[in-house]
């Protein structure tokens, strides 16, 4: 038992878990070391970074773990942030209210697309995620009486220290990565893994394909609607955008640059948020698009290089070689 404990401590102690640790820290640490406005964008990048390294595992456990390759993610995100929003500023509830509603819808449609999975599989699958993505869209921009349609709506907190926001969204990015690590090394991971792999054979030994396939999508629906109300909360506005294409895309390219199937892909691969934000928030919205741009080129990179992700590159090879590199080399 404890050669057991031992050695599942020593699979942690690896290069890139030592590096993100090490990394974390001065994270933590911003509050202190900016005071008053200039803490805002760097307090801002964190939270952005933090939300979409929560979506991405969640797309992670969906797609990177059982295969299921949606196109439509931000559905879950987006029906998080309405169902907060409607019950604050159209029922007048307490937000927890609207937070749980909002679970219970993604639950919902995450059964929805277990039944869909069970009929269709690949690329069927897929369009039948862009059709979903698609029919919630077209809800929300023209149920008017209840979303405010393109305008969307707009909520009333009490003010809130964005430092709350800034440890609440870090939280929540370790608490969901080390959930997913744990589900990955699990029975039920072991399963979600058998079907991506090979699900004919999965089913031709006893795997209940069906059930495990629904229930990483309700897992992957309500954490991501979490993260919807999350944002809807912080930023204190909701509108179609929440269920764009565009949201999908950069959860997905933020897994698939960091590694799919790894906890650490999304966290290694949520640099791309953070450059995002930072041309927003620097140079102004007028310039995001640019990081689209930027996000296609490394992309393709990826894809041409490392098509496993950050992940795979081992550092301890990477180290060596920039230390033989700066190294001078005695003349023979």
């Amino acid at each position: 038992m404890q050669n057991a404990k031992t050695e599942w401590i020593g699979d942690w102690i690896t290069p890139k878990n030592i590096l993100v640790c090490v990394l974390i820290v001065p994270v933590l640490l911003i509050p202190f070391f900016y005071k008053g406005g200039a803490a805002l964008l760097p307090m801002h990048l964190v939270i952005m970074v933090a939300s979409y390294i929560v979506l991405a595992q969640t797309w992670n456990i969906l797609s990177g773990l059982t295969g299921m390759f949606s196109l439509g993610h931000a559905t879950f995100y987006g029906l998080g942030g309405y169902a907060l929003a409607v019950a604050m500023v159209k029922l007048k509830l307490n937000p927890l209210v609207g937070l749980a509603a909002g679970i219970v819808l993604s639950a919902f449609f995450g059964l929805l697309l277990g039944a869909i999975s069970s009929r269709l599989t690949g690329f069927f699958f897929t369009i039948s995620t862009i059709a979903l993505a698609q029919v919630i869209r077209t809800i929300a921009m023209q149920w008017t009486p209840v979303t405010n349609s393109i305008t969307g709506l707009k909520i009333f907190r009490p003010i809130v220290g964005r430092v709350y926001f800034f440890y609440a969204a870090i939280a929540m990015a370790v608490a969901v990565s080390i959930f997913f690590a744990y589900l990955r090394r699990s029975r039920m991971g072991s399963m979600f893994v058998a079907i991506r792999e090979n699900i004919h054979l999965a089913r031709s030994l006893g795997v209940d394909v069906v059930k495990y396939k629904t229930v990483s999508s309700v897992i992957a629906a309500m954490i991501a609607s979490v993260v919807g109300s999350f944002i809807t909360y912080y930023i204190q506005v909701v509108d179609p955008n929440y269920l764009s294409p565009i949201i999908s895309e950069k959860i997905i390219m933020v897994t698939i640059i960091g590694g799919m199937g790894y906890a650490w892909g999304p966290i290694f691969g949520s640099v791309l948020i953070l450059l995002e934000e930072f041309i927003r928030g620097t140079l102004g919205a007028r310039y995001a698009p640019l990081a689209s741009t930027l996000y296609g080129i490394i992309l393709i990179v990826f894809m041409l290089f490392k098509p496993n992700g950050i992940v795979s590159i081992n550092l301890k090879r990477s180290f060596a070689m920039a230390i033989r590199a700066l190294t001078p080399q005695k003349e023979k």
